[in-house]
């Protein structure tokens, strides 16, 4: 038989895209199911329409006791409304209000005294109409200035922190100005929900991050960016505010760091700042170390995010490499590696970048998704106008390792239905792997459907996930660490299961005890005889991720 290559799934509209983006970042995790794919990208961004324009900053914050994604940046706001802001509520995106003139780039929630608001800095003059030089307070119905706001200099906000330096809870605000509502302050300032107060004298130039954190010397605000000295002395692009002085981080940064996180490796808390030779560099305390060799170029946003693979560092920006190893604007730093995300981030042709990173919790899961908001147009193969969201896994049971192009391409490109694994000669959809049962009931089984309508099928057990997939025969195989070989079944009529024969479960031929908690993965290999796109005569299902 000659070979051929394979016809694509149906393939989603533009807007379809941009709707499961929104719901992989803010929808709530439904019932157990096998169809909704975890650990891959989902690419667009608002329906009815894509994002347009220029997103800035992401902003996560928790109201009514209910997650909120807030983006910032220079956009018409999807559906209507003020431009430059929006909130999205699990369902629809609002505007607030009138919105503001100008760019948003820095987003906060605080309560200085008069209720718990958004407040919004950047390079606005204006917001809801009214004037709000720099910063803008946002308190769920209308705008109003925040203490006069800033100016001077370039008069705006970059960076917007709430903390307590031991005076009292306040709104700390950086970026570039001279002055704030009136008072001389370089650079960063205090509001405390009456008046604006210098910090120990402020920074010689822009200030870009700042952030609460405490290395084990208790609660102490950061700050980096484009300075050399901070309250007078000498700061290299880092310095660290304790509430009546500020002191350097060793030899600092070089300047320009764009972002700082707070994250344990397994060693205690340590802080990261993305600047330096490497564009990203962690402090211990005492020290500066490389992060496993680095990033190629800038980073724009570091966030703490657990996929259901364990608490790591993420970074975006312009890269395209981590570690030396491929990884186009977002990767993965759990403390001894660099990973990449699939295929990553792209625009064609153009100079995409990651601008901003949010972890977006998804309310009954283990984990949230990943959002991503930049100046790209493709995640992995799928479009992604601006925002893109790679899935986190949300409940007992979740499917993985799609050959629908949102991770790693197929072999020869044959990609299947969403979902579904890579397509062979007679199914250009796929094989579908799904389950059946519930962990909490110990009665879980693996059905594989659409398949060859007679043949081979082996159904394997991974301890771990690859997260970035290699090619397996005309498939894909995700599966990582020790590989157990379940059973080998017959198909009939296109369709397997395992366990198939009464009395044998699959968390014993696993070897796990229901309520354990541990994570195993799944997937079925098949034989497809009829040579196809590669000489090897067999595929592969998408994977299932069970906790059980």
């Amino acid at each position: 038989m000659s070979r051929r290559r394979a016809g694509r799934g149906p393939r989603s509209t533009l807007g379809s895209v941009a709707r499961r983006a929104l719901a992989a970042c803010a929808a709530l995790a439904g019932a157990e199911t096998a169809r909704a794919q975890c650990h891959a990208w989902t690419g667009g961004f608002a329906a009815p329409s894509a994002l347009t324009g220029e997103p800035y900053t992401l902003f996560v914050a928790v109201e009514s006791g209910a997650p909120r994604l807030y983006l910032g940046g220079l956009f018409p706001v999807p559906g209507g409304g003020g431009p430059n802001v929006a909130r999205w509520d699990g369902a629809n995106w609002s505007a607030l209000g009138g919105g503001t003139n100008d760019a948003v780039l820095a987003l906060a929630r605080h309560d200085d005294g008069a209720g718990a608001a958004l407040f919004a800095g950047g390079s606005v003059t204006t917001a809801g109409g009214a004037a709000a030089p720099g910063l803008a307070r946002w308190n769920g119905s209308a705008w109003s200035s925040v203490g006069g706001g800033v100016s001077g200099g370039f008069a705006t906000v970059l960076a917007l922190c709430a903390h307590d330096d031991g005076t009292g809870p306040a709104l700390y605000a950086g970026g570039a100005f001279a002055f704030a509502g009136g008072v001389p302050a370089a650079n960063v300032a205090r509001w405390n929900g009456n008046a604006w107060s210098a910090v120990g004298g402020g920074t010689n130039d822009r200030v870009l991050a700042l952030l609460a954190c405490d290395l084990g010397t208790g609660p102490e605000l950061y700050a980096s960016g484009w300075f050399i000295q901070a309250g007078g002395a000498p700061a290299n692009g880092i310095a660290r505010w304790n509430g009546s002085a500020w002191s350097p981080l060793g030899a600092g940064t070089g300047g320009g760091a764009r972002a700082l996180c707070a994250f344990d490796e397994g060693t205690g808390t340590r802080l990261f700042a993305a600047g330096g030779s490497e564009f990203l560099a962690r402090w211990d305390g005492s020290a500066w170390s490389s992060v496993g060799g680095g990033l190629s170029n800038v980073v724009n946003a570091l966030v703490v995010h657990d996929d259901a693979s364990g608490p790591a560092l993420y970074a975006g920006g312009s890269f395209l490499s981590a570690g030396g190893a491929s990884a186009r604007h977002v990767a993965r730093w759990t403390g001894g590696a660099w990973s990449r995300l699939r295929a990553g981030l792209d625009t064609p042709m153009v100079a995409e970048v990651a601008r901003a990173l949010a972890s977006f919790p998804i309310g009954v899961a283990r984990a949230a998704d990943l959002c991503v908001a930049g100046t790209f147009t493709q995640a992995a193969l799928l479009p992604a106008s601006r925002l893109a969201a790679w899935r986190g896994c949300a409940s007992p049971v979740d499917a993985f390792c799609p050959g629908d192009g949102s991770l790693t391409d197929c072999p020869c490109s044959n990609r299947g239905s969403a979902g579904r694994g890579c397509a062979w000669h007679a199914e250009p959809a796929g094989a579908l792997l799904e389950t059946l049962g519930s962990p909490a009931t110990d009665d879980v089984l693996l059905r594989a459907l659409s398949m060859p309508t007679a043949g081979t099928s082996i159904f394997l057990k991974g301890a771990a996930l690859d997260p970035s997939g290699a090619a397996f025969g005309d498939g894909l195989l995700c599966l990582g660490g020790a590989l157990l070989r379940l059973g080998t079944t017959a198909s009939t009529a296109g369709t397997a299961q395992y366990p198939s024969l009464p009395g044998i479960t699959l968390s014993a031929r696993s070897g796990v005890l229901p309520g354990s908690g541990v994570v195993a993965y799944y997937q079925t290999w098949y034989r497809n005889a009829a040579s196809f796109c590669t000489s090897a005569t067999s595929n592969a299902t998408n994977g299932v991720r069970v906790v059980w």
